[in-house]
This record gives structure tokens, C-alpha cells and sequence, in this order.
């Protein structure tokens, strides 16, 4: 995550700041690292909101989709807004944001309370994440800007290995009996400290060229997103009426007034969101498309496998923390090879990238249906094929796309990728979920079929008659789908008749824990297949990108309104 670094700015010369802008850095790094560590591991514990909570599958899938949503909607404001108003005042506004709402999701006492302050949650990160580069640039000459930089690839990569073993000691652990309310509650004492030290040792700074705002082009996109993002996730919960359909309809005629807004507004002279000429470059434009189709993948998968995982073989938090580390660890030991070989091998590196996690997918969809009984260790090979390809794309994906983009939208374009990059994570999210919650009930379907002769087989051998046998058998099988397609609830389907023999309970349940292994391995083979057509998508893509990196070309002052 990140923005563009700031244009036409000069670093402070105090000669007294050396040990203070280590400080500087230390404090914005860890501002960063709280909003890498949450974006990444609140579907670690979706299993516990959903029990705790009683949340139905779209609310889950908006918990994770509404912060990113949030995030990438605001991205471009959020710095536009450090350049006008100081980068140290929005800054700690982000970080008091970010702080407030971090409570509010520790306390929420229901499902659409933590939703909204997911949303906000990822609006004060939208503000923050902004100026942590931008004050990384204007606190540090350019001759010794690569330390700190690389600090902040640093602090990403930590969050991203750290983030699933922190979510489940956390919720392990359960200090104070908090259980998953303890990764939200834990950026409080953080957020203190780095709102009292950011107070002190940050400089205020703005820039000496601001761009200026666009409030309707961003009440416009925001709509687009939201007539988009709205049918997919909640039409499969609501059954898809046609209203849902007309709504996803709609949002193509707002993206288009969108586009139109845009260029009117650049033609103008003015600052819109989106340099319109960009949108003239085949690379760009299949760059900004890889970048959503990637990334859905990404986002996508972590949801799913956390559900798959605990829900359907048992694991807890922190077994499921301990499963995922083959590709976050894939990730902080190769991502020095993807960008050593990029200058030589160019889109062949990221393609071979991009290959690599789409055989890591096939890999884990063999290990989930070709083995009866799925374990951790099973499951390491497709992680740690999807890490190393991860490994190859994400540290130069930006840098290619982005080559020989004239300097004059460099900032626009680099902007524009990172929200691509957010956008088409909560896209995923969405996406992955119509296939995985939509698929769940009819494999729960077939696995109660065929488990239900051997419910009454074992009801009629234990003396119950065989007409309150079959009603059992009944029971069994509407209970059993309402479980796995619903919420954390106790369904009115489970709920036993006042003369059911006590042995049933029993017998129901052991088919139940027969039946939920396959019932969510198929759901879950149906996610990965899902997963492999993104990235054979994003593999078709990295051929209309530049084959090596180019210099960026110079053909308008850099602060001036692209054309």
C-alpha cells in the first residue's frame, strides 16, 4: 500500500536532524506497519466474528472488502489532502482516525457496527498511509532516501510474515477474554505513542505546488464502486432479485460519467483524480486491469482459506496462522531475486511469476481433493510455489507498467496503480465469495444425501421407530446446510422435537463432523479454481506490458497538469 512520492519538495537542512529523522522514520514506519498488520489479518479470525457476532457471509466479506474499499477510494485524497493542509497535520488526524476506530471494532456489539467501523477504519487509513512516504521523502535528502525506503519494504514484509502468528497468539492467548477483538484493541497503546512522538518530532510540510481537489470525481467513483461492489457481495445472501442486477447494471453508465467528468475537468486546466492520457497507453491500461485481476486473486484466497481451514478442518487461529507462513516466508526470501533479475529479464521474470502462483493454486486444489484427509503440511507446497511467484511480481509489477510513463503523470499513474492494486483486492473478496458462499450450501446438500442412510441406519439400530427416524434424518438435513450457510447461529432447523431420543443428538452430530471435511473441501476446490482463471488471466496480461524497463520520459514540467 502507498501513494506516489510527492513532487517539487525540498528536505529540511537543520544539521541537528540526523537522530531525529531516525526517530521521524521509526514512527511513521510503525503507522504503516498498523495498517499493513490489519488489512492482512482480520481474515485470519472471520471463523470467531462470525460465531461471536452472528454474521452472515456478506457481512464477513464487507468486514474485509469495506476497509480496502475504504483505503483505495481514498488513497488519492488522502495525499492530495497532506500537499494542501500539512503532511504532519493529516498525518495525526489519520492516525487519531485510525486509533478511534480501532476501539470501535474491539467494542462493536454486533456485526453491521464492526462493518462500519471496518469502513472507517479504512478511511482514516486512506489519510494516513499517504504521508508516511510523503514525509519519508521531505525528511531525508535523496542521496540517503534508499535506507529508509527500504525500511519501509522491510516493515511490509515483516507485517505480512508476522501478521498471521500475531492474529493467532492474540486470539489464543484471549488476554482479558477479548478473544478476536484483541488484534483491533492492540493498535490503541500503539496509536497513542505514535500520535504523542509524531506530535513532537515531526515537521510540518506542504507542498510548494498542491493539486486541488476533486470532490465530485471522487463522489462519483465512490458511487460507481459502491452500485459495483454491493450486488456481488450481498446478491447471493438476498437471492439476486432483479433490483440487485439493475444496480450492477448501473454502475457502467457512472463509471462512464466518471471518465467523461475527468477529461472535462483536465481540459479545463484543473487536477482530476486520473491523468486521461494514460488511458491512451495500451501498457497502462493492461497494467491497471493486472493489477485488479492480480490482486483479486490474492485478496480473495486469504478469506476463503481462513474459513476452509477452521471451519472445515478444524484448525484454530493460530494452526492456521502457523499453515499460511510458506508464502509470506516464500515472499521475504525471494523478493531480493525479483528484483535482482528484473532489469535482465523483464516481463519474462513476472510472468514466470504470475505462472508460479497459478501452479501453486493447481497444487493445493490437488492436495484438497486428492487426499482424504488435508493437513498442514499438505498444504505448504501451493503456499510456498504462490509465495516465491509473488516474490517475482510484486517488487518491480509497478516499475514495468509504469515504464516509460512520461514523467508529468508519473504521480497520477503511480497513484492510479496503487488504488487498482486496493480496488481490485476488495473486488476479490467479493468475487471469491459469490463462488465459495455460493457453492457451500450444495455441497452441504450432497454430503447430508449421503450421509443420511447411514443417520437412519444408525437411529433404527439404536430403537428409534423408523417414521421419527426419517424425521430425524429430516432434521439432519436441513440443519446441516443451514449450519454451513449460515451465520454463527443456532438454526430453527437444529432445534430438536420435544420427543427425539436422546441418542439422535449424538448420531446427528457425528454425521455433521463426517460431512463438513468434504462439504467445505469442495467449496473450497471451487475458490481455488476460481483463483487459477485469475491468474491464467493476469499471465495473458503481463504480454501486453513493456518487455524490460525504460526510463520514464520527460515531456512536461512535473508540476503541471498532465494532458
Amino acid at each position: 500500500m502507498g501513494t506516489s512520492a510527492p513532487t517539487g519538495i525540498r528536505p529540511p537542512t537543520d544539521p541537528a536532524v540526523p537522530r531525529r529523522r531516525g526517530l521521524v522514520l521509526a514512527v511513521v514506519l510503525v503507522a504503516g506497519f498498523m495498517d499493513f498488520l490489519d488489512a492482512g489479518i482480520v481474515a485470519l479470525v472471520t471463523p470467531a466474528i462470525q460465531a461471536d457476532l452472528d454474521a452472515s457471509p456478506a457481512v464477513l466479506e464487507w468486514v474485509i472488502a469495506g476497509y480496502v474499499l475504504a483505503f483505495a477510494l481514498g488513497l488519492i485524497t488522502g495525499g492530495r489532502l497532506g500537499d494542501l493542509f500539512g503532511r504532519k497535520r493529516v498525518f495525526l488526524i489519520g492516525v487519531a482516525g485510525f486509533t478511534v476506530a480501532s476501539v470501535l471494532c474491539g467494542a462493536a456489539v454486533n456485526a453491521e457496527m464492526l462493518l462500519l467501523a471496518r469502513v472507517l477504519q479504512g478511511a482514516m487509513a486512506s489519510i494516513m498511509v499517504p504521508q508516511v512516504l510523503s514525509i519519508i521523502q521531505v525528511s531525508f535528502p535523496a542521496e540517503n532516501r534508499g535506507g529508509p525506503l527500504a525500511a519501509y519494504g522491510a516493515m511490509a514484509g515483516v507485517a505480512n510474515v508476522s501478521g498471521p502468528v500475531v492474529a493467532g497468539l492474540l486470539v489464543e492467548s484471549d488476554p482479558g477474554g477479548l478473544g478476536w477483538r484483541t488484534i483491533f484493541l492492540i493498535n490503541v497503546p500503539v496509536g497513542l505513542a505514535v500520535l504523542v512522538l509524531g506530535a513532537v518530532l515531526i515537521r510540518e510540510t506542504r507542498s510548494e505546488h498542491p493539486a486541488g481537489l476533486d470532490v465530485l470525481g471522487t463522489l462519483l467513483v465512490t458511487s460507481a464502486m459502491l452500485l459495483l461492489m454491493f450486488p456481488l457481495v450481498e446478491g447471493e445472501q438476498l437471492g439476486w432479485p432483479s433490483w440487485v442486477l439493475v444496480m450492477l447494471a448501473c454502475s457502467v453508465p457512472v463509471f462512464w460519467i466518471f471518465g467523461r467528468h475527468q477529461a472535462a475537468k483536465q481540459r479545463r486546466g484543473g487536477f482530476p483524480l486520473a491523468a486521461v492520457g494514460l488511458f491512451r497507453r495500451r501498457a497502462f491500461v493492461a497494467g491497471l486491469v493486472l493489477h485488479i485481476a492480480l490482486f483479486a486473486g490474492v485478496a480473495g484466497f486469504w478469506v476463503v482459506f481462513a474459513m476452509y481451514t477452521q471451519l472445515g478442518l478444524g484448525f484454530s487461529t493460530l494452526q492456521t496462522g502457523l499453515t499460511s507462513l510458506p508464502w509470506p516466508v516464500a515472499i521475504l526470501i525471494f523478493s531480493g531475486i525479483g528484483v535482482a533479475l528484473v532489469n535482465k529479464l523483464g516481463r519474462h521474470l513476472l510472468s514466470l511469476g504470475v505462472l508460479l502462483m497459478g501452479i501453486g493454486m493447481v497444487a493445493l486444489l490437488w492436495a484438497v481433493t486428492g487426499s482424504a484427509a488435508v493437513t498442514s503440511l499438505g498444504l505448504a507446497p501451493g503456499l510456498a510455489l504462490c509465495g516465491i511467484g509473488m516474490a517475482l511480481v510484486a517488487p518491480s509489477l509497478m516499475d514495468l507498467v509504469l515504464s516509460g510513463t512520461p514523467t508529468g503523470d508519473a504521480g497520477s499513474a503511480s497513484g492510479l496503480m496503487s488504488t487498482a492494486l486496493q480496488v481490485g483486492s476488495a473486488l476479490g473478496v467479493a468475487l471469491i465469495g459469490v463462488v465459495y458462499f455460493g457453492s457451500l450450501p450444495d455441497h452441504a446438500r450432497e454430503q447430508a444425501a449421503i450421509e443420511a442412510p447411514r443417520v437412519r441406519a444408525e437411529l433404527v439400530l439404536a430403537g428409534t421407530p423408523g417414521p421419527q427416524a426419517d424425521e430425524v434424518v429430516d432434521r439432519f438435513r436441513g440443519c446441516f446446510v443451514a449450519r454451513v450457510a449460515g451465520s454463527g447461529a443456532q438454526p430453527a432447523e437444529c432445534v430438536p422435537a420435544a420427543d427425539e431420543p436422546p441418542q439422535a443428538t449424538r448420531i446427528v452430530e457425528d454425521a455433521a463432523q463426517r460431512a463438513r471435511p468434504a462439504t467445505y473441501n469442495a467449496a473450497f476446490a471451487a475458490g481455488l479454481r476460481y483463483e487459477i482463471a485469475m491468474f491464467a488471466i493476469s499471465f495473458l496480461l503481463m504480454f501486453l506490458l513493456p518487455r524490460r524497463l525504460r526510463q520514464q520520459r520527460t515531456t512536461r514540467p512535473e508540476t503541471a497538469p498532465a494532458d
